[in-house]
């Protein structure tokens, strides 16, 4: 028998057993500390938070009803720990690794970032929008560009009326991609803790 901890993460109840909480509330501790003299690290922090909110629901899915060690240990793999994000940005030991020729064809990223391999999902994308993002979101899942989707729709209008109706029910039935998480998905980035870190820093 194990005692179960009640958690809040981005909004949303989830049911952790006791171990499983320790290693977790240790991991978002050394990412707020790690963060926290950082420029928009409280909205870092928030997007990370929302990620492994994402993933924990994922996990439930699958008719689990409590989250175990097994799935937090998953949850962090996914996401990277706080000390490989100090190392690209290090600029003082960058060199030095690229400096020798037996080194500098070995990264250490690589196997985590081979074994956790995004998939791109369909968003609608709010920043580069005209109506309600939908040609946008399609450009980045199918790899088109934007411009020539709206052509396409324009082009369509006198020939195919339905055509208004069939982008307004893709624009209700795609979902908006709010978070930092959900654009990096759009664009078939992994979101992990650097890439979180990263986008927040672009916008």
């Amino acid at each position: 028998m194990k005692k179960t901890v009640t958690v809040n993460l981005d909004k949303t109840i989830f049911n952790i057993d006791d171990d499983a909480y320790t290693v977790l509330e240790s991991y978002l501790e050394a990412l707020h500390d790690h963060f926290k003299k950082e420029e928009g690290g409280q909205e870092i922090m928030n997007d990370i938070e929302s990620r492994i909110s994402e993933l924990f629901k994922e996990r439930l899915g699958f008719g689990m009803q409590v989250i175990t060690l097994q799935e937090v240990n998953e949850v962090i793999a996914i996401m990277g720990q706080p000390d490989e994000i100090e190392n690209p940005l290090d600029s003082g030991t960058a060199p030095d690794n690229n400096a020798e020729g037996d080194n500098s064809g070995q990264t250490t990223d690589t196997p985590n970032n081979e074994s956790h391999k995004s998939t791109k999902r369909l968003y609608r994308d709010p920043d580069n929008r005209i109506l309600g993002g939908v040609a946008s979101g399609m450009g980045y899942y199918f790899g088109i560009d934007t411009v020539a989707i709206r052509v396409i729709m324009v082009l369509l209008l006198p020939l195919w009326a339905s055509s208004v109706w069939i982008y307004l029910l893709l624009w209700i039935c795609i979902p908006e991609a709010r978070t930092t998480s959900q654009k990096l998905e759009m664009r078939g980035e992994t979101p992990t803790v650097d890439n979180i870190k990263r986008a927040v820093e672009e916008e």
